[in-house]
Formats: C-alpha cells, sequence, structure tokens
C-alpha cells in the first residue's frame, strides 16, 4: 500500500473523529454567581495597591 494512500486515509479519519466530536460536544452550563456578590474591599485604589514584595514597596516609597 503506497504511504501517499495511508497518508490519505489517515487524514479522513482525522476529519471525520474531529467532526464527530464537535457535533457531539455540549457546553457545560456555567455556574451560578455567588449570592451575595463579594465586595470589593475598597473603592478605589492607589499605585501602592501594586506592591507586592519589600522591594517594591521601598521603591514605590521613594
Amino acid at each position: 500500500m503506497p504511504a501517499s494512500l495511508v497518508n490519505q486515509l489517515r487524514l479522513e479519519a482525522c476529519e471525520r473523529l474531529q467532526a464527530a466530536r464537535l457535533s457531539a460536544y455540549q457546553r457545560p452550563q456555567r455556574a451560578a454567581a455567588a449570592e451575595p456578590p463579594t465586595p470589593y474591599p475598597e473603592d478605589t485604589l492607589t499605585y501602592l495597591a501594586n506592591v507586592f514584595n519589600d522591594q517594591a514597596e521601598a521603591h514605590a516609597a521613594l
């Protein structure tokens, strides 16, 4: 059996498998939102909210 025929059959099989998987896929339901919604800790943020470590804090304090 020529390699070109084997490659063609393999490609066709992959395309059919992908089409079958896409047609059978069902998107899962989205989770319900938390009730009551979680409040954000602050109404406004400054540049200091972006400080993650001591070095960054020292640089921001300049």
